[in-house]
């Protein structure tokens, strides 16, 4: 990869500086989603005009810092490792939504008894094949 990035690599936010070149940004932006889809990428520049702005946080970057406003770099930082840090509390506990409903489907579809499971007012919502 051009960044050097590594499954061994851990890093909890990437800050990309580079000058005007669209294209490099756009690929290191590649290389950083095959690295880590969540990671969070901040483009740091000299200049970058609307356009390519909008064009990188299309490509899936964070946030853009232009040089002159340098004072923003903590604060989005801040903000991208904490929304890094939402996404992947939100993927863990779909992953743990996923694995509870596969045991409830094969606990419910293999049970040798039959089971009924009714809304508040009683009208059944789910029999098994029993």
């Amino acid at each position: 990869m051009e960044l050097g990035l590594t499954s061994s690599t851990q890093i909890n936010c990437l800050v990309y500086f580079r000058g005007y070149i669209v294209l490099k940004i756009l690929k290191a932006l590649e290389d950083v989603r095959l690295f880590d889809p969540l990671l969070p990428f901040i483009l740091y520049t000299g200049s970058l005009n609307e356009v390519t702005a909008i064009e990188c946080i299309k490509a899936g970057a964070n946030d853009y810092i232009i040089k002159e406003h340098m004072t923003r770099l903590p604060f989005a930082v801040k903000e991208a490792h904490e929304q890094h840090r939402i996404q992947i509390e939100k993927r863990a506990a779909e992953q743990l939504l996923k694995v509870s409903e596969e045991k409830f489907r094969s606990i419910m579809e293999n049970s040798a008894d039959a089971i009924f499971l009714t809304d508040q007012q009683g009208k059944c919502q789910y029999t098994n094949k029993q």
